[in-house]
This record gives structure tokens, sequence and C-alpha cells, in this order.
């Protein structure tokens, strides 16, 4: 619901695998672009991030579409190790850290992000309106 509200929803591009019908996976990218140059960053992408095979079969759909459209960069915000190896296999070369921080009043809230967090683009304000 969050992309489809998105003030920006004329810029996204969704992607699935899986049954037609019941999808197992999906990826929401967002193409910008600056001084004629599209590039596009991979906001979310969830299902069973266990499952390799859907996993690179979505990416690799995104990141074709991403080149059939001319886009000279694709960039991804990965918090899991488990998907930087797929992304690596991919392609996506060249790593870099980010500063993220989520902070909250809540005790409860910030005793859940204590262990294992999956984290994207999409949870940033990296995407905000302009």
């Amino acid at each position: 619901w969050r992309y489809l509200d998105a003030p920006y929803r004329s810029e996204l591009s969704f992607y699935a695998v899986g049954r037609d019908e019941a999808p197992s996976h999906y990826l929401i990218a967002r193409y910008k672009e600056d001084e004629g140059q599209t590039a596009v960053r991979i906001l979310d992408l969830w299902g069973d991030l266990n499952d390799q095979q859907a996993v690179r079969a979505l990416i690799r759909r995104a990141v074709g579409d991403a080149a059939s459209r001319g886009a000279v960069q694709v960039t991804v915000m990965i918090t899991l190790p488990m998907l930087s190896a797929q992304f690596r296999s991919l392609g996506f070369l060249i790593p870099a850290k980010a500063r993220f921080c989520w902070l909250s009043r809540s005790d409860s809230i910030m005793a859940r992000l204590g262990g294992t967090v999956y984290w994207t683009l999409g949870d940033s304000d990296a995407d905000a309106p302009e």
C-alpha cells in the first residue's frame, strides 16, 4: 500500500515471481531521471528470502528491465548477509557502507530491533519526494 499511494508512484516498477494467481516474491524499484540519465533504486524485496532461486529470478528480471530501459546504475541496500552473496553474484560488485539509524521511544520496539533486522531503501527517507 505504501508504494501504491506514494507521491512518486509513476516512477515505480513492480516485479513478481511465482504463480500468476499468487506470486511468492516481490520487488519494487524506483526509476529516477537526473540530467538525462536514469538511476534505479531497488526499494524493497520480500518473500521467502531463503528461496535463492526465486530471489535470483526476481533480481535478474529487475536488472534486465533496468538495462533495457537504459539505466546507468542500479542500487540496493542490503542488511542481510545471505542477500549480499546473491546480489554480488548477479553483478552488484561495488559495496559501500551506509549509515542508517532507527530510534524509538518505545522500549519494546527497540528490544525487537536487537536481533537480525531486514532494512530496505523503502524504509529510509532516501526516496522521499523532492
